[in-house]
Protein backbone atom coordinates (compact mmCIF):
# COMPACT_ATOMS: atom_id res chain seq x y z
CA UNK A 1 0.00 0.00 0.00
CA UNK A 2 1.47 3.35 -0.98
CA UNK A 3 -0.05 6.40 0.69
CA UNK A 4 0.86 10.03 0.54
CA UNK A 5 -2.30 12.00 1.28
CA UNK A 6 -3.15 14.38 4.09
CA UNK A 7 -5.11 12.74 6.96
CA UNK A 8 -5.27 9.40 5.22
CA UNK A 9 -4.42 6.00 6.62
CA UNK A 10 -2.92 3.12 4.69
CA UNK A 11 -5.20 0.80 6.67
CA UNK A 12 -8.07 2.13 8.79
CA UNK A 13 -10.20 -0.10 11.02
CA UNK A 14 -13.10 1.22 13.11
CA UNK A 15 -15.43 -0.40 15.65
CA UNK A 16 -13.87 -3.83 15.35
CA UNK A 17 -13.63 -6.79 17.67
CA UNK A 18 -10.79 -9.32 17.60
CA UNK A 19 -9.24 -8.39 14.24
CA UNK A 20 -5.73 -9.46 13.20
CA UNK A 21 -3.68 -7.49 10.69
CA UNK A 22 -0.61 -9.45 9.65
CA UNK A 23 2.28 -9.32 7.18
CA UNK A 24 1.51 -5.94 5.57
CA UNK A 25 3.96 -3.39 4.20
CA UNK A 26 2.69 0.17 4.30
CA UNK A 27 4.91 2.88 2.84
CA UNK A 28 4.81 6.62 2.31
CA UNK A 29 7.15 8.84 0.33
CA UNK A 30 7.92 10.87 3.45
CA UNK A 31 6.18 13.99 2.19
CA UNK A 32 5.18 16.64 4.73
CA UNK A 33 1.54 15.55 4.53
CA UNK A 34 2.04 11.82 5.06
CA UNK A 35 -0.33 10.72 7.78
CA UNK A 36 -0.71 7.24 9.31
CA UNK A 37 0.23 3.70 8.32
CA UNK A 38 -2.34 1.85 10.48
CA UNK A 39 -5.21 3.73 12.18
CA UNK A 40 -7.50 1.91 14.60
CA UNK A 41 -10.54 3.70 15.99
CA UNK A 42 -12.83 2.19 18.64
CA UNK A 43 -13.04 -1.47 19.53
CA UNK A 44 -10.87 -4.07 21.17
CA UNK A 45 -8.86 -7.22 20.65
CA UNK A 46 -6.78 -6.01 17.70
CA UNK A 47 -3.49 -7.67 16.78
CA UNK A 48 -1.05 -5.94 14.44
CA UNK A 49 1.80 -8.36 13.78
CA UNK A 50 4.73 -8.63 11.36
CA UNK A 51 3.69 -5.36 9.73
CA UNK A 52 6.12 -2.81 8.35
CA UNK A 53 5.35 0.93 8.29
CA UNK A 54 7.86 3.37 6.89
CA UNK A 55 8.21 6.86 5.51
CA UNK A 56 5.64 8.57 7.76
CA UNK A 57 8.10 11.34 8.62
CA UNK A 58 5.37 13.72 9.80
CA UNK A 59 2.89 11.12 11.04
CA UNK A 60 2.40 7.83 12.86
CA UNK A 61 3.31 4.33 11.81
CA UNK A 62 0.47 3.07 14.06
CA UNK A 63 -2.16 5.13 15.90
CA UNK A 64 -4.87 3.85 18.26
CA UNK A 65 -7.88 6.01 19.10
CA UNK A 66 -9.13 6.96 22.56
CA UNK A 67 -11.38 3.93 23.08
CA UNK A 68 -9.20 1.15 21.71
CA UNK A 69 -8.49 -1.60 24.25
CA UNK A 70 -6.63 -4.91 24.48
CA UNK A 71 -4.48 -4.41 21.41
CA UNK A 72 -1.12 -5.96 20.52
CA UNK A 73 1.50 -4.49 18.22
CA UNK A 74 4.06 -7.28 17.94
CA UNK A 75 7.05 -8.18 15.78
CA UNK A 76 6.51 -5.16 13.53
CA UNK A 77 8.95 -2.64 12.06
CA UNK A 78 8.66 1.14 12.06
CA UNK A 79 11.22 3.09 10.00
CA UNK A 80 11.53 6.81 9.30
CA UNK A 81 8.38 7.82 11.15
CA UNK A 82 7.73 10.82 13.38
CA UNK A 83 5.97 8.43 15.76
CA UNK A 84 6.17 4.64 15.76
CA UNK A 85 3.25 3.65 18.00
CA UNK A 86 0.87 6.37 19.16
CA UNK A 87 -1.97 6.03 21.65
CA UNK A 88 -4.44 8.92 21.79
CA UNK A 89 -4.65 10.01 25.46
CA UNK A 90 -7.81 10.55 27.46
CA UNK A 91 -9.62 7.38 26.57
CA UNK A 92 -9.54 3.81 27.79
CA UNK A 93 -6.06 2.81 26.60
CA UNK A 94 -5.68 -0.38 28.57
CA UNK A 95 -4.42 -3.85 27.77
CA UNK A 96 -1.82 -2.72 25.21
CA UNK A 97 1.04 -5.07 24.38
CA UNK A 98 3.91 -3.54 22.38
CA UNK A 99 6.46 -6.36 22.17
CA UNK A 100 9.24 -7.44 19.82
CA UNK A 101 9.00 -4.41 17.54
CA UNK A 102 11.85 -2.56 15.83
CA UNK A 103 12.02 1.24 15.70
CA UNK A 104 14.64 2.73 13.34
CA UNK A 105 14.95 6.49 12.70
CA UNK A 106 11.74 7.10 14.62
CA UNK A 107 11.56 10.44 16.47
CA UNK A 108 9.17 9.19 19.17
CA UNK A 109 8.99 5.38 19.27
CA UNK A 110 5.97 5.34 21.63
CA UNK A 111 4.03 8.49 22.51
CA UNK A 112 1.18 9.73 24.65
CA UNK A 113 2.71 7.58 27.39
CA UNK A 114 0.81 4.45 28.09
CA UNK A 115 0.02 4.24 31.80
CA UNK A 116 2.09 1.60 33.57
CA UNK A 117 -1.03 -0.16 34.82
CA UNK A 118 -2.44 -2.87 32.54
CA UNK A 119 -0.08 -2.19 29.61
CA UNK A 120 3.15 -3.87 28.52
CA UNK A 121 6.07 -2.53 26.47
CA UNK A 122 9.07 -4.85 26.31
CA UNK A 123 11.68 -6.58 24.18
CA UNK A 124 11.60 -3.89 21.49
CA UNK A 125 14.61 -2.53 19.61
CA UNK A 126 14.90 1.24 19.79
CA UNK A 127 12.75 1.86 22.90
CA UNK A 128 13.08 1.11 26.60
CA UNK A 129 10.93 -1.52 28.31
CA UNK A 130 7.96 -0.46 30.42
CA UNK A 131 6.58 -3.17 32.67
Amino acid sequence: VDIDQFRTAGIRIANGLMITLSNCMITSSGAANSAIGVLIEQGQGYIVQATSCHGFTSGHGFLAGVNVQYTSVVNSQFWNCATGVGIVPGGTATGFNVTGDTFVSVTSPIVQGLPLTNNLVRDNIGVADMI
